[in-house]
């Protein structure tokens, strides 16, 4: 008996501009599996190529960046995010990024209870579902989720602090659920309450939702006993990949045996 593909499966990908001419690659050689409820951290310095990575799976890379050669399978049929054709990932219902700085998500002049909501009425119509709670009754339960009143339903993104703001993109991911989540440095900002709660929200996603979740971030040390499986991005290349433990027990590559350092200095209180 064939066993079920991977819900998400990633093959030397390999981004850039495209042409012969174009120069070298900025990221190249990534790959990894991904199932239902998994969480999969990526890792790697500022500037790594860690978002880019994201980016192409989420089928939103700048132009004129574009995926140079590689190979992503969804439920075991090839996509090709940047063509926007053919099989691929459907916003909202399908994947999910919550980027970095929420600037680049919310619109300053829109409520956060229409972002919430029109996200939630999309994801429901791509997905075929008539019947459901409200959306505004979802949104303003994901809000607290979160630890944000339900009065942040009615005001603006202005109005907000950035932590707050990152908080309202976690609620959104919380009221819609979709099947793929990307969060890049979902914690940013956050104070150690807040961030025990944005944890607690991608935990619930995957546990009880059944979300594979993809977390971007610089900082091993937090995504330490919250991944399955790690993948480290150095100069643009995956330099390792396999189970979070083991890379952190025994890092094979140079790079990784840095990052594993520093992690272990900071848990020592920077001694």
């Amino acid at each position: 008996m064939m066993s079920d593909p991977d819900l998400l499966s990633v093959q030397d990908l390999c981004i850039g501009i495209p042409g012969k001419d174009a120069g070298p690659a900025l990221v190249e050689n990534v790959g990894f599996c991904l199932n239902r409820g998994e969480i999969l951290g990526i890792t790697g310095q500022s500037g790594s190529g860690k978002t880019l990575t994201a980016m192409a799976l989420a089928g939103i890379l700048p132009r004129p960046l574009a995926v140079r050669s590689g190979k992503i399978w969804f439920q075991g049929s090839p996509v090709l995010p940047e063509k926007g054709r053919g099989n691929f990932l459907v916003p909202g219902r399908d994947i999910l990024m919550l980027f970095q700085s929420p600037s680049r998500a919310l619109d300053p002049w829109v409520r956060i209870g229409v972002h919430l909501t029109d996200a939630v009425k999309a994801a429901r119509k791509a997905s075929g579902i008539t019947r459901y709670e409200k959306p505004k009754e979802v949104a303003v339960r994901a809000l607290e989720k979160t630890g944000l009143d339900a009065e942040v339903y009615d005001r603006y993104p202005f109005e907000l602090s950035g932590g707050q703001r990152q908080r309202c993109l976690m609620a959104l991911a919380l009221a819609v659920k979709p099947r793929i989540l990307i969060a890049d440095e979902p914690a940013t900002g956050q104070d150690d309450i807040h961030k025990s709660l944005v944890i607690k929200s991608i935990r619930e996603l995957a546990e009880n939702e059944g979300t594979a979740v993809i977390l971007i971030s610089h900082d091993l040390r937090g995504l330490q006993g919250l991944v399955r499986n790690l993948a480290v991005i150095y100069r643009g290349r995956q330099i390792e990949a396999g189970p979070a433990r083991d890379m952190i027990q025994t890092p094979g590559h140079a790079h990784t045996r840095e990052l594993v350092r520093a992690m272990r200095f900071m848990e020592g209180g920077g001694r």
